[in-house]
């Protein structure tokens, strides 16, 4: 079901205080209703009572680390489409994202951070959810459930892989990086994002056809 026109709710979740009411503060500045967890289980808990539109998440939490929330996250059914922003002071590595599942983050913002930057990123990735929406919900009328719910995932897949490309070529202007092994999940991703674009466009020609005929 599609969620109403209220202000957008986020969930904090970091280990520590300071920096939940810093995040709270800045939400808050712009309109957003906030929720906070002060670790991975905590935020499995609030969540399955009640859903956010987004999850901010630090990495380096005890005794569940950000990755393991982020994998518990996703595997639940009702859960896993709820979009998930990293909070971290950790610089993408491929010692870092080795057996990581980054292909299920929608951004990586490095502490510290901005006010401009963290309200920057919310807003781009609220943006690219409603543009999807409008899409899903014209296929949804004009074409059928299944091509819908395809354009929906692919759509996802590629905003989540561009993100991630984008986020791996600022880490490699770090020289401590390993340049090759980043360009390696660099190619990775670029696959991927081609293969989700192709998929998209054979389903948004269904539209065109579709209105053409009215």
């Amino acid at each position: 079901m599609r969620k109403s026109n209220k202000a957008k709710k986020i969930m904090i979740v970091d280990d520590v205080p300071d920096i939940v009411d810093m995040v709270r503060h800045i939400l808050q500045s712009k309109g957003y209703e906030t929720m906070e967890a002060a670790g991975g289980k905590e935020c499995l808990e609030k969540i399955r009572e009640e859903q956010p539109d987004l999850i901010l998440l630090d990495l380096m939490m005890k005794p569940m680390d950000g990755w393991q929330t982020l994998e518990a996250i996703k595997s639940e059914e009702e859960l896993k489409s709820i979009p998930v922003t990293v909070l971290s002071v950790v610089l993408l590595t491929p010692e870092i994202i080795e057996g990581k599942p980054i292909d299920d983050i929608e951004g990586y913002i490095l502490k510290p951070f901005s006010k401009e930057d963290l309200i920057g990123e919310i807003e781009e990735i609220f943006r690219r959810q409603e543009a999807i929406t409008h899409v899903t919900d014209l296929l949804l009328e004009k074409v059928g459930r299944n091509d819908a719910e395809e354009y929906e995932r692919m759509a996802k897949a590629f905003n989540r892989h561009s993100k991630l490309i984008g986020v791996l070529e600022e880490s490699t202007k770090n020289e401590l990086v390993k340049s090759e092994s980043i360009e390696n999940v660099k190619k990775s991703q670029k696959r991927m994002i081609k293969i989700a674009k192709g998929r998209m466009s054979e389903i948004k020609e269904k539209i065109e056809t579709v209105v053409e005929l009215y």
